[in-house]
């Protein structure tokens, strides 16, 4: 990573919750939060205005699945690593968040710290998901 604060999006249909995340990012001298999403559409919005480094999105979304979100950086801004941050813990939706290009998944129920590290592994290029368990998953 170069000296430059990584540009964090969070997606997330919980204002609470994108709010404590940003919260918890924002005290960190090399990560920046560029905008906050509770939509596909506000990401979509945000990520036409400021490029990301990283997007911590939700599946579960008002307009649509995070699946759709993922699949659309993946083809237009493919540079951007996706984390998965999710209350939904079913192994299908995690396996098809892997396979659809995000780079990390994490419940919602870690601690705010692994959150913060894992936005930082992916800045520098080191995806979460083992490719071993994913196919052990699989």
């Amino acid at each position: 990573m170069n000296d430059d604060p990584a540009r964090v999006l969070l997606v997330d249909d919980q204002t609470a919750v994108r709010e404590a995340l940003a919260i918890a990012l924002e005290q960190e001298s090399d990560i920046t939060v560029i905008g906050l999403a509770g939509t596909i559409a506000e990401a979509r919005t945000c990520l036409a205005r400021t490029p990301a480094d990283v997007a911590v999105t939700e599946l579960e979304l008002p307009d649509g699945s995070g699946l759709d979100l993922i699949q659309d950086l993946r083809h237009q801004r493919p540079l951007v690593q996706i984390l998965v941050l999710t209350a939904n813990s079913d192994r299908f939706n995690l396996v098809h968040a892997v396979a659809a290009g995000a780079a990390g998944v994490l419940l919602k129920t870690a601690p705010l710290a692994e959150i913060v590290t894992a936005v930082r592994r992916l800045c520098a290029g080191h995806p979460l998901v083992d490719p071993v368990e994913l196919m052990r998953l699989l």
